[in-house]
């Protein structure tokens, strides 16, 4: 296959994904795409003092090359706001019809208004995917042809036109490849930093949220509890005589524990619900939509799957205590979390058969 079929069957496959614009600014392609139109106009004034548009019509083509300045301000002033890529690409192709006109009004091929054809390629084909480049540059030779139907063909302008089509679909393609490549390095960047953003809030150890993420998703549940009117509870884990274990087996052995235990959490909550490691043996269960209660008996099951499954170095089980608080219209985050963590060390005092209240 081709180069050019190539870069048509990526862009199709894109399309198909629905990610034919990924890596684009839409708002810098608005302003891009304002620019350029601004610039058509400062070209095609002072050709119009050169060149005047009265050939076919005399003067009257001065009032219709103003109207066509006129209307190209308004796209360009238009080009700025909220618009689409589509809605871009219809004023490229506006633009395509405004050179066009000019072109004939001057006289056809030998005037200078195929320059302005520059102008839309070089948006059309720095923002949009392949296959609508390829199209709109298809547009362009026939737009460039269209005089040798009313001037004539002859062997000088047919090698004229064929030539400025020539610069002008070198053009696309280049400003095609380059584009393509800044987009690509853009989405790489984007995609590192969202790596980077998301490995800042995840412990190393259990790949459980770190202290961090737990802070962000607290609080924002805390604030969809309050606009919801809906209950939030707080549950903090901790392991029962983790001390011992590292201190008999080791640490790398203790961490083990940790990661066993970290699975078992992770996996018994529900998916609304998040869980993250709090520092040290310590985690932390964030339950929207929970009520106290409720909280309890995902403790109760958490504590059940938790000793039936972990086991220490020696083969004895894990056990896990947990403090459960809830969120209430007089309580602020700092005071949940200590709520919690008061009601944790009031259940590790007792006895270990009572603290399943």
């Amino acid at each position: 296959m081709s180069t050019l079929q190539n870069l048509i069957a990526r862009s199709r496959r894109r399309s198909a994904r629905g990610d034919d614009y990924a890596g684009v600014d839409i708002k810098q392609a608005q302003r891009v795409g304002a620019l350029l139109g601004v610039v058509g106009i400062l070209v095609a004034v002072p050709l119009m003092l050169v060149v005047p548009p009265t050939e076919r019509v005399g003067a009257i083509g001065y009032a219709v090359a103003a109207a066509v300045l006129v209307s190209a301000a308004i796209a360009s002033a238009r080009a700025r706001s909220n618009l689409s890529f589509e809605v871009g690409l219809g004023m490229a192709y506006l633009a395509v019809g405004q050179a066009l006109l000019l072109e004939w009004l001057a006289g056809g091929w030998e005037s200078p208004y195929h320059q302005l054809y520059i102008l839309p390629v070089v948006y059309v084909a720095g923002v949009h995917p392949a296959r609508r480049v390829v199209t709109f540059v298809g547009v362009l030779a026939v737009a460039g042809a269209l005089p040798l139907l009313y001037d004539g063909v002859s062997a000088r302008a047919l090698g004229t036109v064929t030539a400025r089509w020539v610069f002008v679909a070198g053009l696309a393609l280049v400003l095609y490849q380059l584009m393509r490549r800044v987009r690509a390095q853009h989405l790489d960047l984007s995609r590192r930093g969202e790596e980077a953003r998301r490995l800042a809030r995840v412990d190393p150890l259990t790949g459980l949220g770190n202290r961090r993420a737990f802070d962000e998703a607290l609080e924002r549940e805390a604030a969809r509890s309050e606009r919801n009117r809906v209950p939030l509870t707080l549950v903090v884990v901790d392991l029962d005589g983790f001390k011992e274990i590292n201190d008999r087996f080791g640490h790398i052995k203790g961490d083990e524990c940790l990661r066993d235990v970290a699975g078992v959490i992770d996996a018994e909550v529900r998916r609304p619900d998040a869980c993250f490691r709090w520092g040290g043996d310590e985690f932390a269960i964030v339950l929207p939509d929970t009520d106290s209660p409720g909280a309890e008996l995902v403790v109760r099951r958490l504590s059940v799957v938790v000793e039936g499954t972990c086991r220490t170095p020696g083969g004895s089980a894990i056990t896990v205590t947990c403090g459960v608080a809830g969120l209430s219209r007089e309580t602020v985050l700092d005071d949940l979390v200590a709520a919690a963590d008061a009601d944790l060390m009031r259940r590790k005092a007792m006895p270990t058969e009572a603290r399943l209240t």
